[in-house]
């Protein structure tokens, strides 16, 4: 199939520039055609489970048979989130896991050497990352040196396009959104953050978590003054919100695009209006321009 051939399946490529965001891709006439079915069925039928069941077989055995697996390997999940929770909960992350790992940042090294990147910013960003986790600092710079010295032993470096310091920023301070939307909490007084892991939300609230830590401890007694709960799904999170403006507690939640959907989209929101509790949403969106 050609790529000409493949875009005419999807009708919106006719008329517009889709760039896929949070989760929704374009729309193909396979897909419309399953959902009009499912819908057709659902109206003349009730729940025909067996039928739904024989189109989840089907769907499992042509995925088997475009990546050359047998049919009771793949495994079917209405949950990306789910699924991948059952994977990680069966993984060793000792051994041979860990050289994968430590592969898959070998080519930050690479591109180290190949665009001429300052390897002790390298290193500081590790530090950032890791904190005052010596062991993954080492090992993930050991990586990076071994991609590094991979890539001066076998390519021509640096390249002709390459990184060079021009101190653009001297005496400015620069601020990514979720970081200034964090320091935002901090100083309106958010005492308990309560989140579902969601890309691109959670640095959000990590950069809360250190805030929190550097100012909102006690100094002589070092006691918290904050909360941070990792909820089990959106739903939870903003449910936690409201529970602590109820009780006189300013708390927040961040979420992005799905998020918004199961959690924030539910009564919660409606009961902290009602009562006039307010639960601040942090929405942040993935970098992405609209359709046009």
């Amino acid at each position: 199939m050609t790529p000409d051939a493949f875009r005419q399946r999807f009708p919106i490529f006719e008329r517009k520039v889709f760039l896929n965001s949070c989760s929704k891709g374009a729309l193909s006439q396979e897909v419309e055609k399953g959902y009009r079915d499912y819908l057709d069925s659902w109206r003349h039928e009730g729940s025909p489970w067996g039928d739904w069941v024989d189109k989840l077989e089907e769907v499992r055995s042509a995925f088997a048979d475009f990546i050359g697996a047998a049919a009771d390997e793949i495994a079917v999940s209405y949950s990306a989130s789910t699924a991948t929770a059952s994977l990680l909960s069966a993984l060793s992350f000792d051994g041979a896991r860990n050289r994968i790992l430590m592969k898959n940042i070998a080519y930050a090294g690479a591109l180290t050497a190949l665009l001429q990147i300052d390897m002790n910013i390298i290193k500081t960003l590790l530090e950032e990352t890791f904190g005052d986790k010596k062991h993954l600092i080492d090992a993930n710079m050991n990586a990076i040196e071994l991609g590094f010295d991979f890539a001066r032993e076998n390519f021509e470096c640096p390249l002709d396009l390459h990184v060079e310091a021009m101190q653009g920023t001297e005496g400015r301070i620069i601020l990514d959104g979720n970081t200034a939307a964090a320091l935002g909490c901090l100083y309106a007084g958010a005492a308990i953050g309560a989140w579902y892991p969601i890309t691109p939300s959670t640095s959000l609230m990590d950069a809360f978590k250190a805030f929190c830590e550097r100012y909102r401890v006690d100094p002589d007694t070092g006691e918290k003054n904050f909360v941070i709960i990792q909820s089990e799904d959106e739903l939870a999170a903003i449910g936690m919100v409201v529970g602590a403006g109820w009780n006189g507690v300013r708390a927040f939640t961040p979420t992005s695009g799905p998020g918004r959907s199961p959690g924030c989209a539910r009564p919660s929101p409606g009961v902290s209006f009602t009562a006039r509790r307010y639960a601040p949403i942090a929405s942040p969106s993935r970098t992405a321009p609209p359709c046009r």
